[in-house]
């Protein structure tokens, strides 16, 4: 019979062995560990040999600390490659951006010189129309004086009774 124990503390931690002697551990963490093996060597209670194992367990490859550098790299790595890739794109929209407004500064600066040009013509309009309407006035007013004076010079004749005088203008005049 023979019993054994990863750690015997009292003499329930121990276990029995399977017919076919084999010991399963599963799932045991990395590190240093001691097995104690009880096994009868003859007969009666104090024949009992103990035998004591050291079973040194490796890392798993994912918990070194070159696994451990490696992931945070990766990590970095992405980081950096995430940054960069959102400076490229905002360098992007910025020439975007940069671009609309240069095309909104000339369509501006295009209709700022069509505003003055429209408005110099508008001035060159104004001045024209003016000295038309200038021109209009004279050439009512003219006559119309003339009118005012002959009919004034007539109304005189009149009160004068000059009727000769009268018809003889009356005549020049038509």
């Amino acid at each position: 019979m023979a019993v054994v124990s990863p750690a015997p503390s009292s003499i329930s931690d121990w276990e029995r062995l399977t017919p076919d002697k084999v010991i399963h551990f599963a799932n045991l963490p990395s590190g240093s560990h001691t097995l104690y093996l009880k096994k009868q060597a003859g007969f009666g209670a104090k024949s009992l040999v103990t035998y004591k194992f050291t079973i040194d367990i490796e890392k798993a490859w994912y918990e070194t600390y070159l696994a451990w550098a490696g992931a945070a790299a990766v990590m970095l790595i992405l980081i950096l490659a995430a940054i960069r890739f959102q400076n490229r794109r905002l360098i992007k929209k910025n020439q975007v951006l940069e671009e609309a407004i240069s095309k909104r500064t000339r369509s501006l600066n295009e209709t700022m010189e069509a505003l003055q040009d429209s408005e110099e013509q508008l001035f060159k309009q104004v001045k024209i129309q003016q000295r038309m309407i200038a021109s209009i006035t004279h050439d009512v007013k003219t006559p119309l004086k003339a009118v005012s004076s002959v009919s004034t010079e007539i109304d005189k004749l009149l009160n004068e009774g000059k009727l000769d005088q009268v018809r003889a203008f009356s005549s020049a005049v038509t």
